[in-house]
């Protein structure tokens, strides 16, 4: 139950919390607790991420300027959820999993828990089908380079499967021009599939090659910055911070991951949010907005 005093206007940290970003926030805050309640049914380990991780540690809740929740999980469990959850987040919620959208450009590697009541329109000319609500982030943590014997080709793998689900033409081109550990046939035939099962491909062979005590990282924000990552040991269980009103789950090391993450964490850096240009609104769903 959301405390009728948390939905008050209020400055934190200089910045103008507004009454409709509260309430975005509590439509974020139902969310998490429901995903909270299907984690512990499960037996499943999530942990605070990116900015809802620097939110529990330096403000024991929301970055004011942030508008999202961020979680992550290790791939085993992460791939445990995936199978489990669509059966328990009935409508006004969906679930989306990790998937590819050649419809909408978008390719999206990892989950989403919506709200379909409220909206987060950041793609108004995708199809009603697909949910634009409120909702919270759950990304994978996977192993990905570091000096484990033996572990450089199975990243190389891993780099040439994401590039087959992300650009399978490009994909293609490379092994034909022989720049790839796939042959040329292979990967035609693998650039020949269905989005979901390159995807499916992808993930079953990160799960496979997971190894929660090497380096681990979301795999797409590796590709992007090489240096960011952690090592697993930092994961190896979860301790309770307060958030707003509710505890959530951090790293154990969480201190040694928001330096990884920030640096000098506890200085306040006031930047926008990441969704500038989508639709808030935590009062009409996102139908109302495409129809």
């Amino acid at each position: 139950m959301i405390p009728d005093s948390f939905f008050q206007a209020e400055v934190r940290d200089g910045f103008a919390v507004t009454e409709k970003r509260k309430r975005i926030w509590a439509a974020e805050l139902t969310l998490l607790r429901l995903f909270d309640n299907f984690c512990r049914l499960h037996d499943l380990q999530y942990f605070a991420a990116y900015g809802t991780l620097l939110g529990a540690v330096r403000h024991r809740g929301f970055v004011p300027w942030d508008d999202d929740v961020d979680l992550a999980m290790l791939r085993s469990d992460y791939e445990r959820m995936k199978q489990l959850a669509p059966g328990y987040f009935l409508p006004p919620f969906t679930f989306q999993t990790s998937s590819v959208s050649e419809g909408m450009q978008l390719v999206t590697p990892f989950a989403k828990l919506r709200d379909d009541r409220t909206a987060a329109v950041e793609f108004p000319s995708a199809p009603a089908s697909y949910s634009q609500g409120i909702f919270i982030d759950i990304f994978p943590l996977d192993s990905v380079e570091d000096a484990v014997p033996g572990n450089e080709m199975r990243w190389r793998m891993k780099l040439e499967l994401y590039t087959a689900m992300s650009d399978p033409l490009a994909f293609r081109d490379m092994a034909a021009a022989d720049k790839m550990l796939f042959d040329a046939d292979t990967a035609e035939q693998l650039a020949a599939l269905p989005d979901a099962e390159r995807m499916m491909i992808l993930e079953d062979y990160c799960l496979q090659n997971f190894n929660p005590s090497a380096r681990i990282d979301f795999l797409r924000l590796h590709l992007e910055n090489k240096a960011s990552g952690y090592p697993g040991g930092y994961f190896r269980e979860a301790v309770l911070l307060p958030f707003e009103f509710m505890q959530i789950p951090v790293p154990v090391s969480y201190e040694a991951v928001l330096r990884c993450i920030y640096g000098n964490y506890m200085q306040n850096i006031k930047g926008a949010s990441r969704h500038e240009g989508a639709i808030m609104d935590p009062d009409r769903s996102y139908r109302e907005y495409l129809s």
